[in-house]
């Protein structure tokens, strides 16, 4: 266990001020949760679109949605962040902190605004259509949003940045978004392969539950699809990776 753990989170503090860590970092974040979407949003019933790069006028380049998931019920804008809650903002539900670390997260919300209202706009290589949209960020580690009074916080500045950014308030309800860690994601990804993802997101963006985490929405709302994921994904891959290492440490 603990060779593992060295090895895999607690490669992370080596790294983590290494020049050019942030880039590759997220890059492979980033790609993992499109294996994760490959693996269990399949074709014909879903479309999955890679980050697709775009123009604006002649000398500004954007990197785009990371990735976009499509299906006959709904679009799904997906961000990926690997920044993780600080230590001192996990244990309280007020002060500083928490306060820095929501304004962070809504930042990164807004960011993701950003490129969505582009791709509304028919300026990315993603097709607008009539169906309903939904953004999510998902974050390599949970972030704790289940209390009103950090939900509060994040609502405050999400609404602070878009004003900043000159993105009309209406885009929370035209494409409501949700914070999501990976493992929260892997499970809602399993429910919205049987039922689609307006079913799932719809019901989570409405005023009862916006403001739940999405673990626990998915038990109470979905309880015999959660039942059925599989909470161990990839779990060969891993317990082979690390198989290779206790035989190599012989």
């Amino acid at each position: 266990m603990y060779m593992l753990r060295r090895t895999s989170d607690g490669l992370f503090y080596d790294l983590v001020k290494t020049t050019g860590f942030d880039d590759a970092y997220g890059a492979a974040f980033q790609s993992y949760v499109g294996t994760v979407l490959a693996e269990l949003l399949k074709p014909p019933k879903f479309e999955v679109l890679a980050e697709a790069p775009y123009d604006l006028g002649k000398a500004y380049r954007k990197h785009g949605v990371d990735w976009t998931v499509l299906d006959a019920t709904a679009n799904l804008f997906i961000e990926c962040k690997t920044k993780r809650l600080r230590q001192d903002a996990k244990f309280i539900v007020s002060g500083t902190g928490l306060e820095n670390a929501m304004d962070t997260l809504g930042s990164y919300v807004v960011q993701h605004y950003k490129n969505i209202v582009d791709a509304l706009a028919a300026k990315t290589k993603w097709l607008p259509n009539e169906k309903p949209c939904f953004a999510i960020i998902v974050t390599l580690e949970d972030w704790w949003i289940f209390t009103p009074p950090i939900v509060s916080m994040l609502d405050d500045s999400v609404t602070r940045h878009l004003a900043e950014s000159g993105i009309d308030r209406s885009i929370l309800e035209r494409v409501p978004f949700t914070v999501a860690s990976i493992d929260e994601l892997e499970i809602g990804c399993q429910i919205m392969a049987e039922i689609g993802i307006e079913p799932f997101l719809g019901m989570k963006s409405g005023a009862e539950h916006r403001g739940w985490s999405l673990s626990p929405f998915s038990i109470a709302k979905f309880p015999e699809q959660a039942a059925r994921a599989n909470r161990r994904l990839f779990g060969d891959e891993f317990l082979s990776f690390g198989s290779s290492l206790t035989n190599g440490s012989r």
